[in-house]
């Protein structure tokens, strides 16, 4: 991922652990900021094993290595827009998650959600709101799959929530709200 001896681009950091660019390299506090519209996503790839059995592992899939540090301005001006819409569309909230999926880990009695941040990041410790015509529901999150970089799962990336508790109330489409 890093070289040493790279400055971020942007802000002219020294950088280690650098998101790459066609020519170039970002810091990842740079790089958060262009997430809301260029999202690192993973894929789980099969590869084999010495021993020859099939094994999967998650692989990251980061669009900014598609730009050139001549992008950079027009992508930073394309982000804060994309943000600005979502903050009017979605509110005041200090982060918004939308649900891929809700998985009980059966054996760990605990509910996995897999989404993405629409807005904001969200940590360990963060309660997470639902609202339905019966009312407001809470869970809180335990545990964060976050990508290489940090203990965060961050704006425009997916990723898996842990919960402390159940919650069989929260579907597929739903958007949580952590205030």
């Amino acid at each position: 991922m890093g070289d040493r001896g790279m400055v971020c681009a942007l802000c002219g950091a020294a950088v280690s652990g650098t998101v790459r660019l066609r020519d170039g390299a970002l810091c990842h506090g740079c790089a958060g900021k262009l997430r809301i519209s260029f999202p690192l996503a993973f894929t789980w790839v099969e590869r084999t094993t010495d021993a020859g059995s099939a094994d999967e592992r998650p692989v990251w899939l980061d669009p900014l290595g598609s730009l050139s540090v001549s992008d950079l301005p027009a992508a930073l001006e394309k982000a804060e827009a994309e943000r600005d819409a979502r903050r009017a569309r979605y509110g005041d909230a200090r982060a918004y998650f939308e649900v891929d999926d809700n998985r009980l880990l059966a054996e760990a009695k605990e509910h996995a959600l897999f989404g993405r941040v629409l807005l904001g990041e969200v940590r360990a410790g963060d309660r997470l709101t639902v609202r339905r015509r019966s009312g407001v529901y809470a869970v809180t999150v335990r545990h964060v799959e976050a990508p290489p970089g940090g203990p965060a799962l961050g704006e425009g990336c997916t990723g898996v929530l842990i919960l402390t508790e159940e919650a069989p109330f929260i579907y597929p489409g739903d958007r949580l709200e952590i205030e």
